[in-house]
């Protein structure tokens, strides 16, 4: 309970702050019915059947589409509340972008290398949350990103049914490990842009989560304006 209290007021805080950096990406249209959220006054009068406005948030994608990527693949030192508190704070960035209009789509990666050289590099899994413009479930982007169990029952347990051959390489077996956290190995799409190991795992009080999720929206930003200006 906590945890979404702190979640919550980090998301509030930097909403506040992207009103500030970016102002309102809405446009609001305007559509009569049978039902909506007021009454068309002049319909009424009128005695037309179509007597309600409703309004719809319609939001330009045109130029202002991003993917986050980020790479849960973390050492076992990590505590659960560091992963918790690096996933509130991106879950609050990328909610404070999508409620401005930004369209950002969450792609969940994992990238590790064998503890010993061998023959393959390592190995990447990329899981796909939630697409630019597509709804975006609470429960998934939070378990995704803020549970420990995402990596460590669900990647892991991935690691456990690769073949024999990459298990044996990488060391997934009951004497080995689950290899050693990498940076991604894999190209980066285009508009994409990586929270890479280790990043955001210092983060000890709510200052510093909207410190860190502040950073996420500007990299963003910073994305998105290099898209609109090539």
């Amino acid at each position: 309970m906590v945890g979404r209290r702190a979640v919550g007021t980090c998301s509030e805080r930097l909403r506040l702050a992207m009103d500030r950096l970016v102002g309102q990406c809405h446009d609001v249209w305007a559509v009569p019915g049978h039902a909506g959220d007021e009454v068309d006054i002049d319909a009424y009068l009128r005695g037309q059947p179509e007597q309600m406005i409703g309004y719809q948030l319609c939001h330009d994608q045109q130029g202002k589409q991003a993917t986050m990527l980020v790479n849960c693949s973390l050492p076992s030192r990590v505590s659960a509340e560091c992963i918790m508190r690096r996933g509130g704070a991106l879950y609050a960035a990328i909610e404070a972008l999508r409620a401005d209009g930004y369209s950002l789509g969450l792609t969940m990666a994992e990238a590790s290398c064998p503890d010993f050289a061998r023959q393959v590099a390592g190995v990447e899994y990329r899981v796909p949350v939630v697409h630019p413009g597509d709804y975006l479930d609470v429960d998934t982007a939070a378990f995704c990103l803020a549970n420990p169990a995402f990596l460590r029952r669900g990647v892991f347990a991935v690691n456990e049914h690769e073949s024999s051959a990459l298990r044996r390489e990488m060391g997934f077996h009951r004497e080995g490990g689950y290899g050693t956290p990498t940076t991604l190995l894999c190209d980066i799409p285009p508009n994409s842009f990586v929270i890479d190991v280790n990043e955001g795992l210092d983060l000890d009080s709510d200052a510093q989560m909207q410190q860190f999720a502040q950073a996420v929206v500007d990299k963003t930003l910073r994305l998105l304006a290099a898209d609109r200006s090539a």
